[in-house]
This record gives structure tokens, C-alpha cells and sequence, in this order.
């Protein structure tokens, strides 16, 4: 893959001539079938319905209206309309870029492992008190609210609990939660429960907390009843007359105010079957299914292993362990190890052969690392025996830390080797569950393809998958997951590294909580992507989008204008580069094709080769501008030798009709070897639209958030309260582009982010599609203001062809509360396809940033060239020169911001470029990401300079939250010959920078 960094036009030459035949590819995540195929077979896709365990949404394509729907699939069993489904024909390889074994270290996954716990006490006063934060995975976080006996929560108390998960989830850490009415834990103290009014009410007003932090809760644990919180026995008498009544009445409101994904605990089976009204006797035939609401309880066990009966928790071990054998496959079991002495062990041992015979049974997730002392010590002396196969001589307690919760290994990974862009790519993993448990929380599988230059993509659609659900991967059992799926049109020829990603979000590192493969392998995770590597392949072959010329004429003496494609993209400007034909048209900049610019077997009188195009892979030639003169445009083979012809005189490119090439020779008479370049850089123009009905209360097009919408409101009728995000961005307003969702809010500029308006998959009954916010790559559609008419917005495809109707009518954005498209027509009665327009300003900043580490020769910030880098240096030693690119422009001095690298060379100030600072995926000795430079649609961190105080720079996230390491400690820019991040510690002069 070709990173492609300034784009130039050579005016008036290289132009392929405006009558040229243009098949277009089809356009990423755009769904194309061919009913004539043998690759489609409808048969295949009704067995492939019925056999699916449970009902997806997926998405087809009618092939009678040619519109894609989303429904159920047993809606689509009941419609008359015809589908069709793609057979599979790919080969898979079996691959080994991986070691299959697992590992013997411990692997820091959510949701399970040893925990310590926090203990937080609420106060009325407002003086809360609260331990140091644990630095385990998982934390126990024990909230005391026992001084709200008689009082509601306050809303400071409330707030420093929602400030507490705040640090976990920045942190990136799980929590299991309980709440007591228990003064400090202490056994010193007693229980003060208020009346079940006053604890139902307390519960109303810290739900809101569990949506918020929803991600970041492994489990809930009851609690609210007893010392500790343990559920046992009330230290108030009324409260223990009804211990029964009071626990289901609390057991019954978590369940409410719970969201789906988080399960409920109690301490004893009892406890469920008091709830749920199962025999306790026949507690191990009970199997609820997932609509009843004794699906969602589980156990917490906090005398794991302390007697035969676990110190009361138990009333006959073996049943109740036979109902948990299927109760805690879906929801979360764990505890802590009770104080065994003095108490009646039966046949129970301390000793990690028998413990985790019964924790694959009871599928233990979590447990207190440093409690009970006395079981935790003798597990870390004694040694694992060769029953434990590859942890044999690890200790006991390894083992079991190791197999806590959920555990996968990947045993093989098949795939295909080589496919073409837009061809089919299948996968299938093996993944062995070695853990305990299963996963509980829901998780999404997503696959990341990275090519050499850092460019990740996915499968533009998925035609098949199985077993595609973590949380099915089942302990102590293999499953083998499969995914089949088309390649976007955009991926250019490379060779491609496979990721799986497992996480709630696919927007890449920390974030949404991704889970890592245990294998015994360094350079399976990939934390910059949060994703898993599992092997590589090859993209070979295109998709032709222009066409192949033996030669060609850059303008016709007829009319003499130039022709309809002549922007080029180049890798490097001062290396030879391939020149890759844009798509762009007029001048645009476009996209990089897969043509490029060669030379001809056709040559003149003088034996000199005339141009042509050809598929980039089959180039033979590179050129560079103003090497033999200061614009001439030398030739050069694949190796980076300059041509020569039969005489040893380098050649250049020779202006004429028909283009060619001819000895490097810049005189009076040979005027034909001068060119003029211009640089095009893709920029952005803020703007807004807003509906012209004929009532105040127009609202503007934007969304409440900051994500993916199959179908969005607007706005409230009758109401001037818009929504916090209405501003977009286009790359030109006179041709049609892509609307990016600006993440500036109520109106404001802000920069373009990943979110783009596309057309949903919802229709209304005239077959119009409902408009909706997709990821960029996704998008299939562009917009352009006034084509149609002077106020509408038309919808183009995304190769820039008007989008029509059945009937063949342009259509436009159709204004209403939940937007949609309808065919463009301004009469009377359709006054909804009028918008106005805003355009607003950017204004940018240009600065520059030097390192104060030294008395003498200090460095700026900056690159030797325009182009991505994963890191860089900023100077080499005993070489006393500044970077070349040092200048960056910000959009705000007060708030965080991109640094949008200049094209200005030395001291020159420049215009902002396509470039922008980031955090490389390379990180120091002590973990920290050096810096890097990405183009700034995947920059995910902005940046501001204090210059009033610590004169550091300090980094944030897109979003603009402070970036902090796992301490909790702020990062800021770090000076040094390879520039990266470090703790913003003033007593460190690295972390001191100059601004000018």
C-alpha cells in the first residue's frame, strides 16, 4: 500500500481526454449481486436461515425494488420477495504466524481474576472517604452508605461515586460492586438498614450510574442487607422480621434498574429460591431460560473453600453445585477464599487440583487476592504436579489466577492467502476456552485488516459467520469461528495483517474493554488497535476504474482545455515515485486509482516513447519533479535509476499533443521540458443546514451524539432546542463530497471526525430511505448544496452519479423530524427539500514548539517530509539541523486541538496539510507511545500548550478528555531525539517546551 502523501497536478499534460469510458467499482460496504451467477444460490440461503440458532439482523438486497432492507430473519421467511445468498468458493490455508501454545503468564483481560477491593464511604457532610485505588484488573468496590439511614443521597455523594467510576474506566479496569449499610466494614460496628422505602428510593438514584458505567461493571453483588453486606443477618430487629420480604423486594428492584448486560449476585442459593419460589430441594433441576428473571442471578461466594458447605452458603454441596454447573454459564461467579480454621472440611481441600475441578463446574470468575491469607499462602508454596501438563513446577496459585473467568487460546487459524480487492476473504479460528467460566458480558467480534503503511480496513459486508459470539465460547470447549466477508473496492494491492478485535466498540486501543488471547506469543496484541494478530495475506489484482491507455493526448487543438482527469498522487516528492491517476475530476484531488502513469512501445521519428497508462502493477517507471532542472520531470526504472536513452542522456518528460518523453535538455528551443507543479491539499469547509418550513421552529440537520444512527431525529416539533451536533464539513462545496459530523458542538466549527450522513436501511411506505450516520469508510454517499435546485441538497452515489428513484427522478434531503430523501421537486406542496445553508469560517494558528533541554542547541518539533510516520526523530545526533516541517497550525490556544502539520518549510508559516500529531503504536522501555504523524481523519488525540505555568504540552483525547497513565498520572509531550510521551512531572526539563 502506497501512503500518499502531496498530491500535484502538471497542468496542461498527462491528461487523458474528457470522452474517457469510466467503469466504476462498486463503492465500500455497497452490497452487488449478479443473478446470472453460480455464486449465488437461493436454496443455500433458506438452509442457512434454518439453520441459525437465533434470529440476527441482517441485511439483503431486494432484488425487485434494488434497495437494501434490514428486518428479521423470520420476517424475511414470511415476505414473497426473492433473495439471494452468496456461495462460498475461497480456499483457506492453514497459517502459523502465531504461537499456538498458551502462555504461561497471567493475561489482564475484564471481568474476572484475582481482585482487591476498594472501600468507599459516603458521607452526609460531603467529607467522603475512600481507599487508594487497587492497580489489579478487576476491583472490588464496596460502597458504604450507612450514614443515609434516614436521609436520601445527596447529589455530592452521588457525583463522587460516578467520579470514582470515572478513574476505573480511565483506568481501563472492571469493578464488581456491592453496597452495605455497614460503618466502614468494621466488626466493630453493626448493621443500619433504613426502612425498604428509603432503600428502594437510594437505589432510584444511583441507576443512572450503572447506564453510564455500564461497560465497567463485571457485576453487581446485592448487598444492602447485613454486616458486609453479606446478606446473613440485620443488627435492627424489624429489619430481620422480615429479612425475606426486604431481600426479594431489593433482589427485585436491581433487576429493574439494571441494564441488561449486568447480573444481579446473592449470596446463598436460598436467597434465589426465596426469590424465584424454586424447591429448595430441587434446586439442580432448575434451568431458567433467558426471559425469566432468575436468569440474570448468580452466587457470590465469600467462604469459597472455608468447609463442606462453605460456611452456610451451601445446603447440600453437591446439588447446589450441580444447578451452578448451569446457572453461572450466563452469569458471574466468584468471592473470596473464607477462614477454614477451626471449621469441618469434610473431604474440601486447599490444593489447586480439587479447587479447580470444582471451579470448572461452578465456572469461577474472580476471587480476593489477598483474602483468606491462610489459603492464598499455601497455594503460592506448593508447586503444581505434571497433572496440571504445561504448568507443571508453576506454582498452585499461578495456576489458578491464570484460569480464572474466561481463558482463550486460538489452537489454529486458517485463512485466505492471496484475494483480490472487492473479492470474497474468509477466516476460520480455532479458539480453545481453557479458563474456568465463560465470558458473561457481551462482547463484538470485529476483524481489522492493517497493511504496511499502518491503514486499517474492514469487510465492507459480511456474507456468512459462525459462531460469532463470545460469549458462547464455553469453557473447557473449542469452537471454531468463521467469518466470510467482501474486501472494500479501496484496499490497494498489499500485504495484509488479520486482527480480531473483542470488545464492545470497534473504534480501536483501550477503549470498549477489548479482550486479549492468552497465547504464549509477544506479538499477538496490538494495543494501539486493541485487536488480536493472527496471521497475514495478500490483496492482488483491481477493480479498473478508468481505463489503460497505449497513448493518449493531453488536450485536442480543436478546443485546447485540458483534459477531464489530471491530478496525480505521488508516495514521496523526493524520491521517484510511481504517478497513480486520480479519480479526481477537473483538478480535484481525489483518490489514487490503480493507473499509473509508463511509458508506451509506441515512440517517434527520434525513437523516443510516447506515455501510456497501465495497472499500477504493472508500472515500469517512476519520476520525480526538478531533479535534472528546477522543473523538469525526470524518469527513472523501478529501482530508482535514472533512464537514459541510446546515447547515456537522461531523459525527462517532453509537453506536446500526444505526450513523451526525450533527453533532459531545458534551453531556449526546448521549453518543452518545463512543467509547473501545484500542490493540492484536501481541506475542509465547515457548514450547517437548516430547514426553510414556513414556521419558526426550523430545526438544523445534525444528531444528540457522537456515534452510528440507522435512523436519527432532528429535533422536537415546536421546539427551538437543536441538536448538540449540526455542524459538517464537506472537501469542496462545488462538487459532491462526503458529509463529515463535525465534533464541534451547538453550532460551533470543530473538526471532521469519523461520522458521515449516508442513507439508512428504514424506508417509509413511498420505498424513501431514512437518512442515517454510518463510519466514513462505510458511507455510500455524497452530497452536494444547489445542484438541483438553488436551496436543495442532492444525494449522489459515491463515484459522484446523481442517486434517482425507480421512476429515475434526482432525488434530495427531505426536511422533516426524522430526515429522509425524496425525489426533488419544488412545488408548493413539498416546501421540505429547501435548506439553508451556513458556511463558517476556520481560522488556524500556526506555531512552532523547541525543546529546553540544553544551554546550546535545541530542537523544534517536526519531520523531514510530508508523509506518516510511526515515529520520528527530530534530530539525529552530532547533526546540527532542525527538521525540515516544524511549523503546525492549531484551531484554539485555550482548548485542546489537532496539530495540523505545515506545509511550510523551515521557518515559513505555511498552510495546515492533511498531517497531524498523534501517538505511535511503538512505545518506550518504560510503556510510553513515542509520537507520530497520521493523516488527521485517523488522528485520535489533540494537544495544548500551557504557557502560562508549566510551559508543557499536554495530550487528550479526540474527545478531549486528559490522557493519563495507568497511575492516573496526566501525560505530556516528552523531548528527546525520538519525541514521546511521559508524565507531565515539572522536575523532568524533557517535559518543558518553548512555543513560538
Amino acid at each position: 500500500m502506497k501512503l500518499f502523501i502531496p498530491n500535484f497536478i502538471l497542468i496542461s499534460i498527462l491528461l487523458i481526454f474528457n470522452n474517457i469510458e469510466i467503469n466504476c467499482k462498486p463503492a465500500p460496504y455497497s452490497v452487488v449481486y449478479d443473478t446470472l451467477s453460480e455464486k449465488y444460490d437461493y436454496n443455500l440461503y433458506r438452509k442457512n436461515i434454518k439453520e441459525k440458532i437465533a434470529l440476527k439482523k441482517e441485511k439483503y438486497l431486494d432484488i425487485f425494488s434494488n434497495s437494501t432492507i434490514e428486518n428479521d430473519i423470520e420476517n424475511i421467511e414470511n415476505k414473497n420477495n426473492t433473495f439471494l445468498f452468496k456461495k462460498s468458493n475461497t480456499k483457506l490455508q492453514l497459517i502459523n504466524f502465531i504461537n499456538y501454545e498458551e502462555s504461561l503468564s497471567e493475561v489482564d483481560n475484564p471481568y474476572r481474576g484475582f481482585f482487591k477491593h476498594i472501600l468507599v464511604s459516603l458521607k452526609l457532610s460531603g467529607k467522603h472517604v475512600k481507599d487508594n485505588l487497587p492497580s489489579t484488573g478487576l476491583v472490588r468496590l464496596i460502597v458504604d452508605i450507612s450514614e443515609f439511614q434516614r436521609e436520601e443521597l445527596t447529589e455530592d455523594a452521588i457525583d463522587y461515586l460516578k467520579n470514582i467510576f470515572q478513574l476505573i474506566k480511565s483506568n481501563h479496569q472492571t469493578v464488581v460492586i456491592r453496597f452495605s449499610y455497614h460503618k466502614r466494614n468494621s466488626s466493630k460496628n453493626k448493621s443500619t438498614e433504613p426502612e425498604l422505602g428509603l432503600v428502594i428510593k437510594h437505589l432510584d438514584q444511583l441507576q443512572d450510574i450503572f447506564k453510564i458505567y455500564e461497560d465497567a461493571i463485571a457485576s453487581v453483588e446485592c448487598g444492602l442487607f447485613g454486616r458486609y453486606g453479606e446478606m446473613y443477618e440485620s443488627d435492627i430487629k424489624e429489619i430481620q422480621n422480615i429479612k425475606m420480604e426486604f431481600i426479594n423486594e431489593i433482589i427485585k428492584k436491581w433487576l429493574t434498574i439494571l441494564p441488561n448486560s449486568i447480573t444481579l449476585s446473592v449470596r446463598t442459593p436460598e436467597h434465589y429460591t426465596n426469590y424465584t419460589g424454586v424447591i429448595r430441594s430441587k434446586i439442580s433441576q432448575d434451568q431458567p431460560t433467558s426471559n425469566q428473571e432468575g436468569y440474570r442471578i448468580g452466587i457470590y461466594n465469600d467462604a469459597y473453600f472455608a468447609s463442606k458447605n462453605d460456611i452456610g452458603t451451601y445446603s447440600n454441596r453437591k446439588e447446589d453445585i450441580k444447578w451452578l454447573m448451569n446457572q453461572s454459564t450466563h452469569t458471574l461467579y466468584g468471592g473470596e477464599f473464607g477462614n477454614f480454621l477451626g471449621q469441618d472440611m469434610g473431604d474440601i481441600t486447599i490444593n489447586a487440583l480439587e479447587i479447580s475441578k470444582e471451579a470448572y463446574q461452578t465456572h469461577t470468575s474472580y476471587l480476593n487476592s489477598e483474602y483468606y491469607e491462610g489459603s492464598i499462602e499455601i497455594l503460592s508454596k506448593r508447586k503444581c504436579s505434571d497433572d496440571f501438563g504445561i504448568y507443571s513446577g508453576q506454582t498452585e496459585l499461578r495456576y489458578l489466577e491464570n484460569h480464572l473467568g474466561y481463558r482463550f487460546v486460538v489452537r489454529r487459524v486458517s485463512l485466505t492467502k492471496e484475494v483480490q480487492k472487492n473479492g470474497i476473504f474468509s477466516m476460520e479460528v480455532e479458539i480453545e476456552n481453557v479458563g474456568f467460566a465463560n465470558l458473561i458480558k457481551p462482547k463484538i467480534v470485529y476483524v481489522f485488516l492493517t497493511n504496511n503503511n499502518n491503514l486499517s480496513y474492514t469487510l465492507s459486508s459480511i456474507i456468512n459467520t459462525d459462531h460469532d459470539d463470545p460469549c458462547q465460547w464455553w469453557s473447557n470447549e473449542k469452537v471454531v469461528y468463521k467469518v466470510e466477508g467482501t474486501l472494500p473496492s479501496n484496499m490497494p494491492n498489499d500485504n495484509y495483517k488479520v486482527y480480531i478485535r473483542i470488545a464492545s466498540n470497534g473504534g480501536g486501543g483501550l477503549n470498549g474493554y477489548p479482550i486479549r488471547f492468552a497465547n504464549d506469543d509477544e506479538n499477538i496484541w496490538n494495543e494501539f488497535l486493541g485487536a488480536n494478530y493472527l496471521g497475514d495475506f495478500l490483496v492482488v489484482g483491481s477493480v479498473p476504474e478508468l481505463k489503460e491507455y497505449d497513448h493518449f493526448n493531453t488536450y485536442e487543438l480543436k478546443d485546447t482545455e485540458s483534459a477531464k482527469y489530471h491530478t496525480w498522487h505521488v508516495d514521496s516528492e523526493i524520491n521517484p515515485s510511481f504517478l497513480y491517476l486520480s479519480n479526481g475530476i477537473y483538478g480535484h484531488v481525489g483518490e489514487p486509482t490503480e493507473y499509473c502513469l509508463d511509458l508506451s512501445t509506441y515512440v517517434n521519428a527520434g525513437g523516443y516513447n510516447y506515455l501510456s497508462i497501465v495497472k499500477c502493477v504493472n508500472a515500469k517507471h517512476k519520476f520525480l519533479y526538478g531533479k535534472s532542472y528546477s522543473n523538469s520531470v525526470d524518469i527513472y526504472d523501478v529501482n530508482g535509476v535514472h533512464l537514459t536513452d541510446n546515447k547515456g542522456n537522461n531523459v525527462c518528460l517532453y509537453y506536446s499533443i500526444t505526450p513523451r518523453i526525450d533527453k533532459c535538455n531545458i534551453s531556449s528551443s526546448k521549453r518543452n521540458m518545463s512543467w509547473m507543479i501545484y500542490h493540492l491539499y484536501p481541506g475542509y469547509t465547515p457548514v450547517k443546514f437548516r430547514g426553510m418550513l414556513e414556521n419558526q421552529y426550523n430545526q438544523y440537520l445534525g444528531v444528540s451524539e457522537l456515534k452510528e444512527y440507522n435512523g436519527f431525529d432532528i429535533g422536537e416539533a415546536n421546539s427551538l432546542t437543536y441538536t448538540k451536533y449540526h455542524t459538517w464539513h464537506v472537501v469542496e462545496e462545488s462538487v459532491p463530497s462526503l458529509l463529515y459530523l463535525s465534533n464541534g458542538i451547538n453550532g460551533n466549527n470543530g473538526e471532521p471526525t469519523n461520522y458521515c450522513l449516508d442513507l439508512g436501511t428504514y424506508v417509509n411506505r413511498e420505498g424513501y430511505n431514512y437518512l442515517s450516520i454510518v463510519d466514513c469508510s462505510k458511507a455510500k454517499h455524497k452530497f452536494m448544496f444547489g445542484d438541483s435546485f438553488s436551496s436543495s441538497i442532492d444525494i449522489y452515489k459515491k463515484n459522484g452519479d446523481h442517486l434517482t428513484d425507480k421512476n429515475g427522478y434526482p432525488v434530495c434531503l427531505y426536511y422533516s423530524m426524522t430526515p429522509r430523501i425524496d425525489k426533488c421537486h419544488p412545488s408548493k406542496n413539498i416546501k421540505n427539500i429547501y435548506w439553508n445553508k451556513f458556511t463558517l469560517v476556520t481560522t488556524y494558528t500556526p506555531i512552532r514548539f523547541k525543546g529546553t533541554l540544553y544551554s546550546t542547541q535545541n530542537y523544534y518539533l517536526g519531520v523531514k517530509e510530508l508523509k506518516e510516520y510511526d515515529r520520528f526523530n527530530i534530530f539525529e545526533l552530532n547533526v546540527d539541523l532542525n527538521p525540515k516541517y516544524r511549523t503546525w497550525h492549531i484551531l484554539s490556544e485555550n482548548s485542546p486541538s489537532l496539530l495540523y502539520l505545515s506545509d511550510g518549510e523551515s521557518d515559513r508559516v505555511g498552510k495546515p496539510t492533511e498531517y497531524c500529531l498523534d501517538l505511535g503504536t511503538n512505545v518506550s522501555d518504560k510503556g510510553y507511545s513515542y509520537l507520530s504523524v497520521v493523516r488527521c481523519s485517523k488522528a485520535q488525540h489533540k494537544f495544548m500548550y500551557d504557557g502560562s505555568a508549566s510551559k508543557s504540552i499536554s495530550v487528550y483525547t479526540r474527545d478531549g478528555n486528559r490522557i493519563t497513565n495507568k497511575k492516573g498520572v496526566n501525560l505530556c509531550l516528552y523531548y528527546s531525539m525520538t519525541p514521546r510521551v511521559d508524565e507531565c512531572n515539572l522536575n523532568i526539563k524533557n517535559i518543558i517546551w518553548d512555543k513560538y
